[in-house]
């Protein structure tokens, strides 16, 4: 696993290969889950980052049919449950209009968002049942990310804006219509009131 993967070329083969490799090089069976986890792990997140890649490339010509520009190619790295996933995308922009990034505007990541979706809901659904440090300890244990407490922090106040946005746009799409009671009963301690 030192080396970096190479999915382009022989990919099924380098991964059977490396796979066995692992097994065999593994002194416990717990090692061994833990290696060959890292290893699936780092497997996804190379093909997440070539798909990434190539639908930047098909967005893009999608773009240049509207009358879009490539300014320049800028690098991303986004966080993610599996670890830390890094993909270059295209800065196009459009005589009088303002510039985009086709890709992020396809995933709906904003600017200078490190984290993915998934990452943040998992974390701040952690952090309602413990402290940040615990939830920390936890994101750290089970996945290949590693926070600290102070992230979990940002990520919880990041996640709140996020829903409550939301929610703010929930309420306009949908107004709620007021209905009309005919008579409203109200009880408190055994006494009716009718009106």
């Amino acid at each position: 696993m030192g080396t970096a993967f190479d999915y382009r070329k022989n990919r099924s083969k380098y991964v059977v290969i490396e796979i066995i490799k692992t097994i065999k090089d593994s002194d416990t069976v717990i090692e061994r889950d833990m290696k060959l986890l890292a290893l699936f792990f780092e497997l996804f997140r190379t093909v997440l980052g070539i798909a990434l890649e190539q639908l930047d490339r098909e967005l893009a010509t999608e773009y240049k049919k509207q009358g879009y520009i490539v300014e320049r190619q800028d690098g991303r790295t986004v966080q993610c449950l599996c670890g830390i996933v890094s993909f270059v995308r295209r800065w196009m922009k459009k005589p009088g209009k303002k510039g985009i990034y086709p890709l992020d505007k396809q995933l709906r990541l904003k600017p200078y968002q490190r984290f993915s979706a998934l990452l943040m809901k998992k974390v701040a659904e952690t952090a309602t049942s413990c402290v940040y440090r615990k939830t920390a300890d936890i994101v750290n244990r089970f996945t290949l990310t590693t926070l600290s407490h102070q992230t979990v922090k940002h990520i919880v106040m990041q996640s709140g804006k996020l829903c409550q946005e939301w929610q703010d746009i929930q309420r306009q799409e949908s107004p709620a219509e007021e209905t009309e009671a005919p008579v409203v009963y109200i009880e408190g301690d055994g006494l009716v009131l009718r009106g």
